[in-house]
C-alpha cells in the first residue's frame, strides 16, 4: 500500500498551520506547491526553515527562495526541530 505524506508549512513563532496538503511522494514539485499555495493565502515570508530532504535542500528551491527575497534556511542533519 502507498504511504501518503504530509506536507506542513508553519508559523514558527505562532505555531499556526499556514498550508498543510498530503501527496503520495515527497518531491520538488510537491513542494512547490505546497509553498506556492501558503504565499497566495498569507504573502511572502521573510525565512523559511526546512530539514535536509532532499527537496528541501535543492538549488532550485534556493533559487526560488531567493528570487523572492526568502532567507531559505536549513535545520542540521538529523535535527528537524532545530534542537
Amino acid at each position: 500500500m502507498k504511504k501518503a505524506l504530509l506536507f506542513a508549512i508553519l508559523d514558527d513563532y505562532s505555531r499556526y498551520i499556514v498550508q498543510a496538503q498530503f501527496y503520495w511522494d515527497e518531491k520538488l514539485p510537491r513542494l512547490e506547491d505546497s509553498l506556492k499555495k501558503a504565499i497566495l493565502r498569507h504573502g511572502l515570508c521573510e525565512q523559511f526553515y526546512c530539514d535536509n530532504g532532499s527537496a528541501f535542500s535543492s538549488a532550485h528551491l534556493a533559487r526560488i527562495c531567493g528570487k523572492l527575497g526568502i532567507q531559505l534556511s536549513h535545520s542540521r542533519p538529523f535535527r528537524p526541530a532545530g534542537r
